[in-house]
């Protein structure tokens, strides 16, 4: 998946699961967008930016 400065987030899911998830959160007044983002939220807690730069150039350095 690539990693660019966008906000976008693009994955393949399969479509059963994506008609799936769009039929609860509908249902729940909620949308993709709105659960994903609050659930990458819950994630990462407070796990800053400067944590983030710091994992990633680590790992950058690696490879």
């Amino acid at each position: 998946m690539a990693k660019g400065p966008s906000g976008r987030i693009v994955i393949e899911v399969d479509p059963d699961l994506k008609q799936r998830l769009h039929a609860r959160l509908a249902l729940q007044g909620s949308t993709l967008k709105d659960w994903f983002v609050e659930c990458a939220r819950d994630f990462v807690g407070d796990f800053g930016l400067e944590e983030a730069a710091n994992h990633q150039s680590a790992v950058e350095e690696e490879g």
